[in-house]
């Protein structure tokens, strides 16, 4: 009998950082709950630092609501990302804090830390007997072709768990490999017990049906395919596909919309530059990671993907002006302010401006920045001088037809590309032009390359507000100050912001 597995809220929440409002995990669960679906996975149980929402840091008391409104027969499954642990005792201590309102814990794992955390799995395996414990081997694409290397993988990870699943991490299995390398398993006496595919070349659902055939009776479904990258095999076409009894179509009905209106703010789903990612090896991470921040085209991606792994201390900022460093290290009393693309920019900008000083320097961080700017600009005028930073295809997103932008003091210009010939008048004219070597690089990092370059060490931020369309964006700017932080940076916020630290007054000297 199949079983099916939903893990839309789990997986789903690369998109929206696992914050799910709460009229949709209610249409979630009273919908689920009659639903010929066996397991559900509602996210991760985690105690790591991180700006994560409500799903990725599972507790007790939302575990015990979701336990009370399944069905006796329906499962509670949470994943575990073992990296986060540094020692068994605090993995232990969080198992057992949860365990009450679990029937299990699944654990995603590279098959090359398989022995690293062997004994840790067993000790947990015994520890609980009243839970069932899952590995989800990843990289399938890698080993699963290879019967003897699987054959090894499978029984290794069975001495430690009750269930091994098959994960097509890069989403680039095909039905005729998979079936090809299912049939040669199942000849030397090795049957996985369930299977978590990616939808990057628009395979998952083909590859699921094909490892039910083959013997596999455990999937793992997302409704509306939403999951990380391009997403999953679709719940509702699983459940259509099997010729299941729905007692309340509408109602699922209803829930399938619900997370089509969020598949069309993020869109998510099979496309061109996933499955290029996928053929050719590449992490889907990073190509939903340029998709997402939205500051390259699909064609871009796929140009980029190949170089986007740049180290951080390898990016250099050359200059195309003599002593163009040099004379912004001359200016008196010389305070820079890094602006993020927060809405906030529009409204509360004017008030943050109108304390500038006159020698302040202020660096936007986008297009969206400036574009927050010149609205701010409608309501307070300021003369500072701007350093612009357009990375990726930023370039091509400047509306030049906007009166305001010529009355921007815009003095310095950091690129990453060549202005091209249609551009070329306003790139050039009196100002000041900087070339990155980075390849669509956080804004947040060239800036603080470039302040380097100045040997300034403050790293004062303002309208990062963040949002749930920007997550990924965020977690790259997270990713740069941690960087920065480590190389000698002082991290000042001076609005409100997603990043933690204490908001300062602009008007201190301190």
């Amino acid at each position: 009998m199949i079983q099916i597995l939903d893990c839309t809220l789990r997986d789903g929440g690369y998109y929206n950082n696992w914050n799910f409002d709460v009229s949709l995990i209610n249409k979630y669960i009273n919908t689920v709950s009659n639903l010929p679906i066996r397991a559900v996975e509602i996210g991760y149980l985690s105690n790591a630092n991180d700006e994560k929402g409500t799903f990725y840091h599972l507790d007790a008391n939302i575990l015990k609501i979701f336990k009370k409104k399944l069905k006796n027969h329906q499962e509670l499954f949470v994943m575990v990302n073992l990296k986060e642990f540094k020692s068994y005792n605090v993995l232990n201590s969080l198992i057992e804090k949860n365990c009450n309102y679990l029937d299990g814990v699944r654990f995603a794992l590279n098959p090359n830390d398989l022995n690293k955390y062997h004994k840790w799995l067993l000790k947990i395996k015994r520890n609980y007997k009243n839970l069932k414990f899952c590995i989800n081997l990843m990289y399938a694409s890698t080993w699963l072709d290879k019967p003897e290397q699987a054959k090894k993988l499978f029984i290794k990870a069975k001495s430690c768990s009750d269930f091994v699943n098959i994960v097509d991490s890069y989403g680039s299995l095909t039905p005729e490999n998979l079936d090809d390398s299912l049939k040669k398993l199942k000849n030397i006496d090795v049957i996985f017990d369930g299977v978590h595919f990616h939808n990057n070349c628009n395979f998952a659902l083909a590859n699921t049906v094909i490892s039910i055939k083959n013997g596999i009776n455990k999937v793992d479904t997302t409704f509306a395919g939403m999951g990380r990258g391009a997403g999953n095999a679709e719940t509702e076409l699983l459940l259509a596909y099997t010729k299941a009894k729905i007692l309340n179509n509408f109602s699922l009905n209803e829930l399938i919309e619900k997370f089509n209106q969020i598949k069309k703010e993020f869109n998510w789903g099979a496309s061109y530059p996933y499955a290029f990612s996928a053929m050719n090896g590449f992490p889907q991470s990073e190509m939903m990671n340029l998709i997402q921040n939205k500051r390259v085209d699909h064609v871009d991606a796929i140009n980029l993907i190949k170089t986007i792994n740049l180290p951080n201390n390898e990016l250099r900022i050359n200059e195309n002006t003599k002593n163009s460093f040099l004379k912004i290290k001359q200016i008196k009393k010389l305070r820079i302010f890094i602006l993020g693309g927060g809405e906030d920019l529009k409204s509360l900008g004017p008030f943050f401006l109108s304390k500038l000083k006159k020698n302040d320097l202020l660096i936007l961080s986008s297009n969206k920045a400036l574009k927050n700017l010149i609205a701010a600009y409608s309501y307070y005028r300021f003369s500072n001088s701007i350093a612009l930073i357009l990375t990726g295809d930023e370039i091509h997103k400047i509306n030049l037809t906007s009166k305001i932008l010529k009355k921007l003091n815009i003095k310095y210009l950091i690129l990453e590309k060549k202005p091209d010939e249609l551009k070329k008048n306003f790139f050039l004219r009196k100002k000041k032009i900087f070339f990155s070597n980075s390849t669509v690089a956080n804004p947040v990092l060239v800036a603080g390359i470039f302040l380097k370059y100045l040997n300034y060490r403050d790293l004062n931020l303002a309208f990062f507000d963040g949002g749930k369309k920007l997550i990924y964006g965020m977690d790259e700017t997270l990713k740069s100050i941690k960087y920065l932080k480590s190389i000698g940076f002082k991290i000042n916020l001076y609005t409100k912001s997603y990043i933690k630290g204490k908001i300062k007054n602009i008007n201190s000297d301190d």
